[in-house]
């Protein structure tokens, strides 16, 4: 062997029957990379070729290899840290003929990354009660062996040896104050970081509960107020005894000064109860109990509050709507009934009615009257009035009179109305007349507006009790007339 010293860990060998030897260098702290120089004397071949380093973390596997041509001495990298990695090296000639492996020499790679690490539980600024859940994310180029948690920079608990990295943490041992939280997470070569600290309030006080009274008793309900020194929500357990079983709807407006109403008390009963107020942390306080007594059911005698405006629309021949201002009760309306005329047609719960199955161009009258559950009614109301539309015309009918009366009836009319028919006269000269009464008739005497075929051959209208028109027409026979 020929050794001579090229540098401070460095070494050379002949290849064939020689000693590999290897010469490291590492990167620079805090690189994720590492690097290992190696080194050997040159073969003496007259034809040699160049070198192949091989390598790889298991003693005399080498899944990796490089050509370095004809170097005595390269540098790897690309390590990773926290590994031992096994080198070899052989050299090849002219024809590629390839030598066997040099000597084995290994390298441990220092891990000189640190882990990173984050609280990711509970949330900064958050507000915490009780026992809370405090969690932390890890990672490390290498592996995690540990995270240690802590308060105050005070270790909180023990080190966390295996994801997931979670402790609980019973606030309770804590001031209720601000406080930091933080994560320390370290790997096997002993690198540890911090994260970022973690801000949270610590409250574990509950509001103070003061002043509770019942007031505005009566037979059926009562109202429950109390006092918190800080805003907090409002709920009542009630009942009639310390077991309660009734609770109000929780009220979550945050208050310090509360008031709930008991509703659906029986009368003369004594009820026990106790106030609830939970504040925005959580934290809940319960009063001790108290007890209250109905008093006796007053009988409802007072009628409801006359309806008004009251209006009525006609929306058709056959049907009116109805509409009225709602009225009021010492205990609650029930309902409106509804009169027609004078008579009562219909109850309702609203404070509108459809009257339907009327007659066309008909004017009716209606007025309104309250009650409530105890029967009591209200006076009528003020009286509204509207008239039916009118009906569809009347389908044309034709009848022939021979010396008897003939009558075609059609919708019964109010008011002012206009009349209109046709006549024919079967003669020239004839006695025929065509009038409007009410109701069937078979007299002259039933008749309105009469209109005569005279036997002159001369139409005439009778006025009053005579025929006494301002003019007569002639008429003649077959000839069609529209009155």
């Amino acid at each position: 062997m020929n050794w001579h010293s090229l540098a401070s860990h460095s070494y050379r060998a002949w290849l064939g029957a020689c000693v590999l030897t290897v010469l490291c260098s590492l990167a620079p702290a805090l690189s994720s990379a590492a690097q290992v120089t190696l080194a050997w004397d040159p073969n003496t071949e007259t034809d040699l070729a160049g070198y192949k380093l091989y390598y790889g973390t298991s003693s005399g596997s080498y899944p990796s290899s490089v050509d370095v041509g004809n170097l005595t001495s390269y540098t790897l990298s690309g390590l990773l840290e926290g590994r031992t990695y096994y080198f070899a090296a052989t050299a090849y000639d002219l024809n590629v003929n390839e030598s066997g492996f040099s000597n084995e020499v290994s390298k441990a790679i220092a891990d000189v990354t640190p882990p990173t690490v984050s609280i990711t539980a509970p949330a900064a600024g958050a507000t915490v009660l009780g026992t809370m859940t405090v969690s932390a994310s890890a990672t490390d180029n290498v592996g995690i062996v540990g995270v240690q948690f802590k308060l105050d920079s005070v270790n909180l608990g023990a080190e966390v040896t295996a994801a997931p990295y979670t402790i609980s943490w019973p606030t309770t041992t804590a001031t209720n104050a601000a406080h930091g939280l933080t994560a320390v997470a370290r790997d096997a070569a002993g690198n540890t970081a911090a994260s970022a600290a973690v801000s949270v309030t610590v409250d574990n006080t509950p509001p103070v509960i003061s002043l509770v009274s019942a007031f505005n008793i009566a037979s059926s309900q009562a109202t429950i107020s109390w006092a918190t020194n800080k805003a907090s929500d409002s709920q009542v357990d009630y009942g009639p005894t310390m077991a309660y079983g009734s609770s109000t709807p929780l009220n979550s407006s945050l208050l310090t000064a509360h008031a709930v109403t008991l509703t659906g008390l029986l009368a003369t009963t004594t009820y026990h109860y106790r106030v609830k107020s939970r504040d925005a942390a959580g934290n809940l306080a319960t009063s001790a109990d108290f007890t209250l007594t109905t008093l006796i059911a007053v009988p409802d005698t007072t009628p409801p509050s006359v309806p008004t405006s009251l209006s009525a629309s006609a929306v058709s021949s056959s049907q009116m709507n109805l509409s009225w201002t709602a009225s009021t009760d010492n205990v609650g309306v029930a309902g409106y009934m509804i009169y027609r005329g004078g008579s009562q047609i219909a109850t309702t719960s609203l404070t509108s009615y459809s009257d339907t199955g009327l007659s066309p161009s008909t004017a009716y009258t209606y007025t309104v009257a309250a009650y409530d559950a105890a029967g009591s009614v209200s006076a009528q109301s003020a009286a509204a009035s509207a008239v039916t539309l009118s009906g569809p015309p009347l389908v044309p009918t034709c009848v022939t009179s021979a010396g008897s009366w003939q009558n075609v009836a059609f919708a019964p009319q109010s008011g002012s109305f206009t009349a209109e028919f046709d006549a024919t006269p079967q003669n020239a000269a004839m006695d025929g007349v065509v009038g409007l009464s009410n109701g069937p008739a078979a007299a002259y005497s039933s008749l309105a507006a009469i209109v005569r075929f005279n036997a002159s051959g001369m139409i005439d209208a009778i006025n009053g009790g005579v025929y006494a028109a301002s003019a007569a027409i002639p008429y003649s026979a077959g000839t069609t007339y529209h009155f």
